[in-house]
């Protein structure tokens, strides 16, 4: 069947929802690597991956045994197409799913675990790599027959209007495709913060802006003879034409109770819905259509009457109503599932924080764009970078972007009524006010009933609840290190710099990442001289392994990090505590005997240090420590006269440990 219009994309995305990958950063990493090694193999290097979709099943396969996913597709060439289609899309690999330039120093840095800030933004290194290639991203737009960059729209909005909603973000930036859109978009949302204009109204007017919805419109309302295929051609479904002719039975259903105002044959209306659409819209539409109350003591559904189209003055009206309805919604489902994408993409860079349905710039970036972006918006904004996958300067992606120190300077100084005098110091101000906001999160987010909470699902590894209270961002055991460190970090009194102590890659949010190398496995707290302890520092080893694994994995390598940090501090208080959800009897009698060992410097007899204090603590007892209040200075204390105990190993640590906690 000949369609009157065909759909056009009229809605702008980072990346594809098929590309929506939980641990990000890592996975991306991960998939560099992989993509690198499945090129390197002999019977690789000369196929071409474009149209060969026995070499796309070989690659899904790679994925598969190299544990980067689970189970088996029944589209495995289809699936590796998705896998990699969204580091096509920000430039890290090409049409062939070889490394980019820019693919390949991402590949480096993250190889050598090297993240450390060298850029004016004062983000990561691979953070700037994200920033740089989303700066140069676009997404093509049929609707207006032209390209937009996403991230510089949303840098050109937030230096309009200083923040977004969460809903704003999410219903309303995707939609500017053009000058005039995002202009008009701009008004539209001081309305809409003024009250004088619903989100539902925007959409709409955008949506009835477009002529292909112009077109579609028209010829609906000169239809008087409705079938299933008027239905099709107007929902101008973009994977089939025969899907919408559900709209056909559900807009007969609503027109009967319009056109005879009885609104009792509710189930059928209800049944139609929940039956024959899917997802999102679905939800949309219920929860327009129908509402509950309590009749007898009994929950029951009724036909929203209030519902708009029920208010039509006209047959005209009724069907302009159901056709920008239909739309609307279809709409809706797809900004909604695009929001979590775009989310996910933005926060990458580390200038984007999305914080108590607020999506606004970080500190420095927010300065560099304030001063930059009027320009960068006016060239680039609406046009297709033909330079994505080079590892270009970010003078070539646009001359402003690169802001004087000076500049930096005097606009944070202006920002926090400060007075830095050079670069380090502003870096030291704004990494004070990291601390301030990671304390913040702290106090919002991780009171010690939820601290509590986690430390129970880190015993019983309830994965998906640790996700939903922290983040998917980071794998379980980064999760659980970082947790650690913020329970010592209150049991110490907020002492100290937590961030430089917990040797975690955080986002600019402040939660954890992790990245493929995985990192530094210790969190290393520094305590100055007070009367209750010398100055000493303390090492954290934290593991989630189960007690099998520990003996094998973990003795060894707790003893060496202790030994190596003692014999580099020349501090003998120095010592390590050692926490997992369970300890077994045998790692713990091997930690006690570490009081009498000699640790050598590897063959070097002249280089050692005689004792090493190790101290274990499963996670029942951090949450009695956190629970009961019970600070460090009193913890130190317990800790070192169990060190010095003679109890025997089978009683140690009940007696010495748990005993003296409870």
């Amino acid at each position: 069947m000949e369609r009157i219009a065909k759909y056009q994309n009229f809605i702008w995305s980072l990346g594809t929802t098929s590309f929506r990958m939980k641990n990000f950063n890592r996975n991306i990493e991960r998939q560099l690597y992989l993509l690198n090694e499945f090129w390197k193999l002999e019977e690789n290097k000369n196929e071409t991956w474009l149209k060969n979709s026995v070499l796309q099943e070989k690659y899904y396969d790679f994925l598969f045994e190299n544990h980067f996913i689970e189970g088996m597709s029944k589209n495995k060439p289809k699936d590796a197409r998705q896998k990699t289609s969204g580091l096509v899309d920000i430039g890290l690999i090409d049409n062939n799913r070889h490394l980019t330039e820019v693919g390949k120093h991402i590949l480096s840095i993250s190889e050598r675990e090297d993240y450390e800030s060298d850029n004016h933004f004062y983000i990561p290194k691979d953070s700037y790599c994200y920033l740089k290639q989303l700066l140069k991203t676009s997404s093509k737009i049929t609707a207006v027959n032209g390209y937009v960059r996403p991230f510089v729209v949303v840098a050109y909005m937030l230096s309009k209007l200083e923040y977004l909603t969460f809903e704003e973000f999410t219903y309303l930036v995707p939609l500017c495709s053009t000058k005039e859109i995002t202009e008009n978009m701009i008004k539209y949302i001081r309305m809409f913060r003024e009250g004088n204009i619903e989100i539902d109204t925007i959409v709409e007017d955008t949506i009835l802006s477009l002529d292909n919805y112009k077109t579609l419109l028209k010829y609906f309302l000169a239809e008087t003879d409705l079938t299933e295929e008027t239905f099709c051609q107007i929902g101008i479904n973009r994977d089939s034409f025969a899907a919408d002719k559900i709209y056909y039975k559900i807009y007969n259903l609503l027109y009967a109770a319009w056109k005879q105002k009885d609104f009792k044959n509710v189930e059928e209306l209800y049944d139609t819905i929940k039956k024959g659409l899917k997802g999102k819209v679905e939800g949309f539409w219920k929860n327009h259509l129908f509402y509950y109350d309590k009749v007898n003591g009994k929950r029951k559904r009724f036909i929203n009457e209030k519902a708009d189209i029920f208010y039509a003055t006209s047959e005209e009206h009724f069907k302009k109503i159901f056709f920008i309805t239909l739309h609307k919604f279809k709409a809706f489902a797809t900004l909604s599932d695009y929001s979590d994408l775009n989310r996910r993409y933005l926060k990458v860079t580390d200038c984007v924080l999305f914080e108590e349905d607020r999506v606004y710039f970080d500190t420095v970036p927010k300065v560099i764009f304030n001063r930059a972006i009027e320009s960068f918006y006016d060239e680039n904004a609406y046009t297709e970078c033909d330079f994505l996958t080079e590892n270009c300067s970010i003078q070539k992606i646009n001359p402003s972007l690169k802001v004087a120190e000076k500049i930096i300077i005097e606009d944070i100084n202006e920002t926090f009524a400060s007075d830095c005098q050079t670069l380090k110091q502003a870096r030291d101000l704004i990494q004070n006010q990291r601390l301030i906001r990671f304390n913040d999160l702290i106090d919002k987010k991780f009171d010690n009933n939820t601290l509590s909470e986690l430390l129970d699902c880190f015993e019983e590894r309830n994965d998906n609840r640790i996700k939903e209270i922290v983040t998917d961002n980071a794998d379980i055991p980064t999760i659980f290190e970082y947790i650690t460190g913020i329970i010592w970090y209150k049991i110490s009194n907020r002492k100290g710099n937590i961030l430089k102590f917990m040797n975690l890659s955080l986002e600019a949010s402040m939660l954890p990442r992790t990245h493929a190398g995985g990192g530094t496995s210790d969190i290393v707290y520094e305590y100055e001289k007070t009367e209750y302890y010398p100055k000493h520092s303390l090492l954290l080893e934290v593991t989630l392994m189960n007690a099998a694994s520990q003996k094998l994995n973990e003795d060894e390598p707790a003893s060496r990090h202790l030994g190596n940090y003692r014999l580099n501090s020349k501090n003998d208080y120095d010592y390590c505590t050692f926490i997992a959800p369970n300890i077994p009897l045998n790692l713990i009698s091997s930690f006690r005997n570490k009081k009498t060992y000699e640790y050598f410097l590897e063959d070097d007899i002249d280089n050692s240090i005689f004792g090493l204090k190790l101290i274990p603590l499963m996670t029942k007892e951090l949450k009695s420590i956190l629970n009961k209040g019970i600070t460090y200075e009193e913890l130190y204390e317990k800790f070192e006269n169990a060190y010095q105990s003679q109890t025997k190993t089978r009683d140690w640590y009940e007696e010495c440990i748990v005993n003296q906690i409870a």
